[in-house]
């Protein structure tokens, strides 16, 4: 099994910002609540709200926090910023929810097609969440 790259995701969650209408900013780090600082691939201009594709790599940096093991039967992972962050809200996707079988032969598009709609798909959710709450 394989997951869709950083880079990729990253260019994805971007798509979604644009098709929504706002613009995405780059990766920065970001303090969560609970002290954990990550960093965040994508955010959105001129609001505080972020989206964190979180690789195995990176949860090995944050080993011992519970952001590091995504919860069993969660949809969406949203935590707030704290410090400089405050009044953040962002979205963790793990990248194992994006993974897909690369050796799936003649169906391989397909499987990449399937993970990248369901990376885009909770991108969108997420933007839809924010602007449902106003969070601005």
């Amino acid at each position: 099994m394989r997951s869709v790259d950083e880079e990729r995701a990253s260019r994805l969650i971007a798509q979604v910002l644009s098709e929504e209408g706002l613009e995405a900013t780059g990766p920065r780090p970001v303090l969560l609540q609970g002290g954990v600082s990550v960093t965040q691939d994508v955010g959105v201009q001129n609001r505080k709200l972020g989206f964190v594709y979180l690789t195995a790599a990176d949860a090995r940096e944050i080993e011992g926090d519970s952001l590091a093991t995504r919860p069993e039967g969660s949809d969406l992972t949203v935590r707030l910023g704290d410090g400089g962050d405050v009044g953040m809200r962002v979205v963790i996707l793990y990248e194992s929810d994006y993974a897909y079988d690369e050796s799936a032969g003649s169906g391989r598009t397909a499987t990449v097609v399937s993970a990248e709609n369901r990376l885009t798909r909770d991108a969108r959710d997420f933007v839809i969440i924010a602007r449902k709450n106003r969070w601005k």
